[in-house]
């Protein structure tokens, strides 16, 4: 009898562990640190956490992975649209937020790619020279 249970037991080890393996291959697990309630607050949306977590890193990297289109051919129209696409990648609402180097680095490779590198470093000096209040806002 003993041996029958022994073997139950080995076939369960078998399973979790090539279950493990398997989720291994396909999953990633990362390490998340919540205010004390948040798991609550989640839980009384009806919402799990890994549910939620899941979902709100898969919308912001299609919003990132998106890549800039514009209508326009018009250089200004297409800045305007440019600047719209910055707001919803980035989460930058004016030009003179932009500050830290590395920021503008990534901004400015953004814009050249687009093809408005000119018009965000003029807004950039607009901002820099006049009233910020003067210049264009995201």
């Amino acid at each position: 009898m003993a041996t029958a249970k022994q073997e139950i037991m080995d076939e369960h080890k078998a399973k979790v562990k090539a279950q493990n393996e398997s989720a291994k291959e396909r999953w990633e697990t990362v390490s998340c640190r919540l205010p004390k309630g948040t798991k609550e607050r989640i839980a009384k949306k009806g919402l799990t956490v890994n549910g939620l977590i899941n979902s709100l890193v898969l919308e912001k990297l299609a919003k990132l992975e998106k890549p800039f289109e514009s209508p326009h051919a018009d250089k200004n129209l297409r800045f305007m649209d440019w600047l719209d696409y910055v707001e919803e990648r980035y989460g930058y609402k004016e030009v003179g937020e932009v500050k830290s180097p590395e920021e503008r680095s990534l901004l400015e490779a953004d814009a050249e790619r687009a093809g408005v590198l000119e018009n965000l470093r003029e807004a950039w000096d607009c901002w820099e020279e006049h009233d910020p209040y003067e210049v264009i806002h995201f």
